[in-house]
């Protein structure tokens, strides 16, 4: 394999060890015939070695970009549940989620590199009809002032993107982030 300028020794005696140059001896073998074990100088001068290096090195940077893309994930959902209890709350005082609240929220969903698709602001007992005026509170019967908001976001990161380095899928073009809550609307009016 030609002449390397990093030369491997074995230590003197039973044991096999590869040593620093000053010949120290081993102190894990105990006069043990078979022990063997090495020092790694830049790369072992054999072919095994570069394998072992390439392969620890591949999965290493796989779980380091596994971990940073999850990561990036779950830190998206958790601003856009911030946003939206921001949002939530303003809804339950004034009674349901006015336009200008609306256009603010896709502004600060914007600043986090976040594009709303949809904005559901209903109650329960008419499903499908956004609140476009406030919602009374009702203590008689809680269920008719109950404020659901659901916000769909497409984030400008797409996860998951590591497992195409191991030939799976990443998440589809579709991938949206869904968050919403329910709260009982506190408007009374004047």
């Amino acid at each position: 394999m030609g002449n390397h300028t990093f030369h491997l020794r074995r230590v003197s005696g039973n044991c096999n060890r590869v040593a620093y140059p000053d010949d120290t001896e081993c102190s894990q073998c105990n006069g043990k015939q078979d022990h063997k074990h090495y020092r790694i100088g830049f790369l072992r001068d054999e072919r095994g070695t570069i394998i072992d290096f390439l392969i620890t090195s591949i999965l290493l940077f796989f779980f380091i970009f596994a971990g940073t893309d999850y990561f990036t994930t779950i830190c998206q959902y958790q601003i856009a549940e911030h946003i939206m209890h921001y949002y939530l709350e303003r809804a339950r005082v004034e009674g349901y989620l006015p336009d200008t609240d609306q256009s603010d929220m896709i502004t600060q969903y914007a600043s986090a590199q976040m594009n709303v698709t949809n904005i559901s602001c209903t109650n329960p007992d008419n499903p499908g009809v956004q609140l476009t005026a406030p919602l009374q509170r009702n203590t008689d019967n809680p269920n008719a002032s109950e404020i659901d908001l659901i916000i769909t976001i497409k984030p400008y990161y797409q996860p998951f993107t590591t497992g195409l380095l191991i030939g799976g899928n990443a998440a589809p073009s579709t991938y949206r982030i869904k968050v919403g809550g329910s709260v009982l609307s506190e408007y009374v009016s004047t």
